[in-house]
């Protein structure tokens, strides 16, 4: 805020100068002139100051910090800043705004609750950051919940292992979108939790449009990873979603990473890229009893499910469903699940037999239109295999499966045996050249055979 009224005071002070070269380049007026030209810069250089000494807004995009380290006054700079997240004055804060959170040169916690109650808009959205200036750029732990009630707000952890939201036994909804929080965008964060005795969900998400990205979501003996009641448009991406139990002190839950329960009104899943590992319930769960009409476009494009109940599973039929899409996944010890209206092609189903305790179906079963899936690949004892439709029931020869690394050996089957889907590149980014391969990756002639690079604070996709 002080850059704007230091401006100012710049400029009188450069108008005041123009007026005296102006007056000394004239010709010599009166005494009276003179004054009287002098006395109108004087006027305008004490106007100019008065207006830059009274309160200013500041600009759009401007930065705010959070530290503990600060004297939690202005927040207007580290040495002002608030010393926690509950201490963030929101009527400070204008949309386009920056909030740096300290992460101190190798890491800070905060122990209370991030309450975000200011809106962006499209254009200018409210960023709630880790700092990435040098010497503050630590880890970031946050040990209580999050709040988002207005719409066009981002969080962003910049990089997810460095970013943690931990709330081992904290009952409830963790992080908590509102209704009003439309466009709402989580990036970058490490979600862990514990359970010994309560029921929680990690992330609920209520605004009709949501961004999930880059993430890192581990819990145990919990309810749900993520739950979401809206509808709009949910994509979640590139993320880790993990090691979500059952245990025997919590009864009457389902441990799901993604249940739909949509309220009213059709809404759209973009499931792209992620990981999901160690499940003991579903990946994607949609329960629409009540609301049987509520489903949009469904996509599950290029995602490993691997050690789950089950990888997709829709509870009940509907009637007046829309297209679901499931290309290029792999489900690996995992039942596959139940659709309507589907169209799946270029997966790879191998491990154990698919089926789960509580409902030993098929590989694929449908409630109504039961096209089989076509261009996808079963390993040998895998039952429920369709044959046609360009099927095949061989050995996928992946790297390392026991390891998690379904990247296709050279000698695989499943190299240029899909069908083109209109994806352009695969989990890895890699581009997708001619006829596409069967699984999440593409088979890269002549590639370094070892595992693919981590992504930041998350596991091998």
């Amino acid at each position: 805020m002080q850059r704007h009224k230091i401006k100012i005071i710049f400029l009188s002070i450069t108008l005041l100068g123009l007026f005296g070269r102006a007056e000394s380049s004239r010709t010599v007026y009166p005494i009276a002139g003179r004054k009287k030209f002098l006395s109108f810069g004087f006027i305008f250089f004490i106007f100019t100051i008065f207006f830059s000494l009274a309160p200013v807004s500041p600009a759009y995009g401007a930065d705010w910090y959070v530290s503990k380290s600060g004297n939690n006054s202005t927040g207007s700079n580290w040495e002002n800043a608030w010393n926690e997240l509950n201490q963030i004055n929101w009527n400070s804060v204008q949309a386009g705004d920056n909030v740096h959170i300290d992460g101190g040169a190798v890491n800070m916690v905060y122990s209370t609750v991030l309450d975000v109650n200011k809106a962006g808009v499209a254009s200018q959205r409210i960023t709630i950051q880790r700092s990435t200036e040098p010497g503050r750029d630590g880890a970031v732990l946050i040990t209580d919940n999050i709040i988002v009630r207005q719409p066009y707000v981002t969080i962003d952890g910049k990089d997810a292992s460095k970013f943690t939201v931990n709330l081992t036994d904290e009952t409830g909804y963790n992080i908590n979108v509102r209704s009003a929080a439309d466009f709402f965008e989580l990036k970058n964060i490490k979600y862990e939790a514990e359970r010994t005795g309560s029921w929680g969900t990690g992330l609920l998400i209520n605004s009709n449009n949501a961004l999930v990205s880059h993430s890192d979501f581990k819990q145990t003996a919990y309810e749900d990873q993520i739950k979401y009641g809206g509808m709009g448009t949910l994509t979640v991406e590139f993320s880790y979603f993990h090691d979500l139990l059952d245990v025997p002190w919590i009864t009457g839950v389902h441990n799901d990473v993604l249940q739909i329960r949509p309220p009213s009104g059709p809404f759209n899943l973009v499931f792209r890229n992620n990981r999901v590992v160690n499940i003991d319930g579903q990946g994607i769960m949609s329960t629409t009893a009540d609301n049987v009409n509520n489903f949009g476009n469904i996509d599950v494009l290029y995602n490993v499910f691997s050690d789950i109940r089950s990888g997709v599973y829709k509870t009940h039929p509907g009637t007046a469903l829309r297209p679901e899409r499931v290309y290029n996944n792999v489900f690996h010890d995992t039942y596959f699940g139940s659709f309507f209206s589907p169209d799946v092609k270029n997966n790879i189903f191998t491990g154990r037999h698919p089926t789960n305790n509580d409902n030993p179906s098929p590989v694929y079963n449908v409630y109504s239109d039961p096209t089989p899936p076509d261009h996808s690949l079963w390993a040998p004892g895998v039952g429920y295999f369709y044959a046609g439709n360009g099927n095949i029931q061989v050995d996928p020869q992946f790297f390392d499966s026991a390891a998690g690394d379904f990247r296709l050996n050279g000698g695989s089957p499943a190299i240029n045996a899909g069908v083109d889907v209109g994806l352009a590149a695969d989990i890895l980014g890699n581009p997708i050249i001619g006829v596409p391969d069967i699984g999440v990756y593409e088979y890269v002639f002549g590639g370094d055979t070892t595992p693919p690079a981590v992504p930041t604070g998350l596991s091998v996709l």
